[in-house]
């Protein structure tokens, strides 16, 4: 059987308590990032947190309870461990019968598509916002094969965060701070006591931006960009 680790993220006491230690490591954060877990996710992979490991993965404190088992029908454990091997990427959205997943972001956070045009344009590729997915990923919920979750973090992920977090890129920068009207942002801050506060000492500002919205749409696209990247959900 394929060994693999898992990382999840807290940032306080009411997080960690969420996560299993039989199933994942804790990551603590002390400070909010605008990019979230994929700020974690190029941390664990500069540090090398996935080596030794078949497949790696880096998520949330709300993974059993918010990303996955309140779609379709619960997954545990146990059948997560027991799908890896014969492919390279394993994730849990099949369910998901909207692929065109940039129509969907300007649909649900309006403004993002002038940030995903500028990013592109920066990164030399050319956008298509009507592009369908082959494989859709939210949340970074996702294991893989390290050496594929290596490739990507480097690839694309890293490149991505550079570029949002260089100031010289004006019109991205500018984009990306605007509030990207998150539907669940009043829910997660009246869950979480002072969170509010906490993203305004730490980011600056009151509200989510556009940041990890934009970049957890990155993996599929990356896997878009890289065919021979074997794929299933369970």
């Amino acid at each position: 059987m394929a060994n693999y680790k898992a990382l999840c993220i807290a940032f306080d006491e009411k997080s960690k308590a969420n996560i299993d230690a039989s199933f994942a490591d804790t990551y603590y954060s002390e400070t909010v990032s605008p990019f979230f877990e994929n700020s974690v996710m190029v941390d664990a992979i500069e540090k090398g947190l996935h080596y030794g490991s078949d497949y790696f993965a880096v998520l949330s404190h709300k993974f059993f309870s918010d990303t996955i088992n309140k779609e379709l029908k619960p997954i545990t454990q146990a059948e997560i461990e027991a799908s890896f091997g014969d492919s390279d990427v394993v994730s849990f959205f099949g369910y998901q019968t909207n692929t065109q997943m940039f129509l969907h972001a300007e649909k649900v956070h309006k403004g993002i598509d002038v940030c995903f045009r500028e990013l592109f344009r920066l990164l030399g590729h050319e956008y298509n916002p009507l592009e369908t997915f082959r494989f859709v990923v939210y949340r970074n919920a996702f294991f893989a094969r390290s050496t594929v979750y290596e490739r990507f973090v480097n690839e694309l992920l890293k490149p991505c965060i550079a570029l949002m977090s260089d100031k010289k890129n004006a019109e991205l920068y500018q984009a990306i701070w605007k509030d990207s009207r998150y539907p669940y942002q009043e829910k997660r801050f009246a869950t979480h006591e002072n969170l509010r506060d906490k993203f305004v000492h730490d980011m600056g500002v009151p509200y989510y931006p556009y940041h990890a919205f934009v970049l957890e749409r990155m993996f599929s696209y990356w896997l878009n960009l890289n065919l021979e990247v074997t794929c299933k959900h369970i």
